[in-house]
């Protein structure tokens, strides 16, 4: 299969990065990005701003000869969000994903139009973001990414949400949120709900404030037996959560999740939602009863099935693309409007006999129209050779909100859920001893993901592998998913692994 997608035809006149040590640049005309913003009902400005490793860049491409600019005094940067004015970015220092973790994390903001140095907003300080409506900067986070309680999670009592505000360059006092635990994902336009996801037990959680109450509630998946009239909450795991900008589904969060393959129960209605999927094949959004709003899935490619992965025709320059996903989605501040990246999966011939070397980076930035699901790339990598290290994580996108702009009633609606029935072969061949992998029948693949999705380990094999020796520090005290391909095209995935 190929990813027509993720090729640029260099015809026209795109848009050139500036910046010369960044591998990477616009591949988007202005043009197209102005007509994709007056789709979504947004703009004229706009702002993206990215991480690499450990800096920050951004674009703005309100201006003539929008251009790829580093904030020089940034470093150390994840998890960067754009000010609801558009003029500051704040991010998180001390860590290096939204992931658990007893390393401090520190809270950063900047201004984008200058070079000024950042400003410490508090400390610690976990997955900052800005509180939407609000007329001047308010900075939110979280202060625990991991409960002492081994059996508890972050939003389970550990820690609490705050809000500081900055106005004229000074940070003021924190204001209590919520301090019953902590949540990662953002507070909703209203004020009303916070939502969370990885840290929350690998489950996507949303918490009503306003509740007499307030209890996480499990946003995903909810099914409705129409036999019974009963419903069931399948706690599928989630992460990268991403509150929602609306003003009308104010109870909405988006991310993506770990797939699902063990088919759904008789008796529940027919509908768009399929059966079985893979780790971050989809966007979704959820609201906080469970009920699916929307799921995209444009910018996903599956894995190459054995035959077809035999027969590529090998560039040992740029690698061998062989699949694709969803990674790090993020709700813009405009509520049509979302952005991700895309990362690619490049294998090389090892030096070995019949292995192969496996890489996984976020080589393309998409901008997402929520309503349409239309999705346009406006940044890829230029280098994807064997050493190149460019990964173009933690993306935000802003864009200005006319004043006149107005959200349609029914533009996200509840997809219901189809029923069938899925049988998993082959995972009664394939096992773990140890940290070695077992197996009855020939390996092709392996390749070890954490929860967030992040990829540990691979190997790729063409000859009669039946027992492949994962490395024991990629599973030693951690839960993984491990991906195991066999011959003739079959596929069996063992989940929530763990080797004390």
């Amino acid at each position: 299969m190929k990813l027509t997608y993720i090729v640029v035809i260099l015809l026209g006149s795109f848009i050139q990065s500036t910046f010369a040590e960044l591998k990477a640049r616009i591949v988007a005309e202005k043009s197209r990005i102005t007509t994709f913003l007056q789709d979504a009902q947004a703009g004229p400005e706009a702002k993206l701003v990215f991480c690499e490793s450990g800096k920050m860049y951004v674009v703005d491409f309100s201006e003539d000869q929008p251009s790829i600019r580093e904030l020089v005094h940034v470093e150390g940067a994840v998890l960067p969000v754009i000010s609801p004015d558009g003029n500051y970015v704040v991010y998180s220092k001390g860590v290096s994903d939204d992931g658990e973790t007893t390393l401090k994390s520190s809270a950063y903001i900047a201004e984008l139009a200058t070079d000024k140095s950042p400003v410490l907003v508090a400390e610690p300080a976990y997955v900052p973001r800005f509180v939407q409506n609000s007329t001047t900067p308010k900075v939110l986070y979280s202060t625990c990414a991991s409960n002492a309680d081994a059996s508890r999670f972050a939003y389970d009592g550990c820690g609490g949400v705050y809000a500081r505000s900055f106005v004229n360059g000074q940070v003021g006092d924190a204001e209590t949120v919520w301090s019953g635990g902590s949540y990662f994902g953002g507070l909703s336009y209203d004020g009303t709900y916070l939502c969370t996801a990885w840290l929350g037990n690998g489950k996507a959680y949303m918490l009503n404030l306003n509740a007499p109450n307030p209890a996480p509630e499990c946003a995903f998946l909810k099914l409705h037996n129409q036999q019974t009239g009963i419903d069931t909450i399948l706690a599928i795991g989630a992460c990268n959560p991403s509150i929602s900008s609306s003003r009308t589904y104010s109870d909405a969060m988006m991310f993506v999740d770990f797939g699902y393959d063990r088919g759904f129960p008789s008796g529940f209605s027919s509908g768009k939602i399929p059966t079985v999927w893979m780790q971050h094949e989809y966007l979704w959004i959820t609201r906080s009863n469970g009920d699916v709003l929307k799921f995209t899935e444009q910018k996903y490619t599956p894995e190459l099935d054995d035959d077809a992965f035999m027969e590529l025709s090998w560039d040992d320059t740029k690698g061998q693309s062989y699949g694709s996903r969803w990674e790090y989605p993020e709700w813009s501040n405009h509520p049509y409007l979302a952005v991700a990246g895309v990362v690619v999966k490049r294998t090389w011939k090892a030096a070995r006999p019949d292995e192969y070397d496996d890489r996984q980076m976020v080589e393309h930035i998409y901008l997402i129209n929520l309503k349409t699901s239309a999705a346009l790339p406006v940044i890829s990598v230029t280098d994807t050779s064997q050493n190149s290290k460019v990964n173009l994580k933690w993306s935000w996108f802003w864009a200005s909100v006319p004043q006149n702009f107005s959200e349609e009633p029914d533009w996200l609606a509840t997809t219901s859920i189809r029923h069938r029935y899925v049988k998993t072969s082959g995972a009664e061949n394939v096992r773990l001893s140890g940290n070695t992998l077992v197996s009855q029948k020939p390996v092709r693949g392996v390749m070890v993901y954490d929860l967030s999705g992040k990829c540990l380990w691979s190997g790729r094999y063409n000859n009669r592998t039946q027992n492949v020796v994962i490395p024991e520090k990629y599973l030693t005290n951690k839960v993984v998913t491990i991906h195991v391909q066999l011959e003739r095209c079959s596929r069996v995935e063992l989940r929530s692994i763990k080797i004390n």
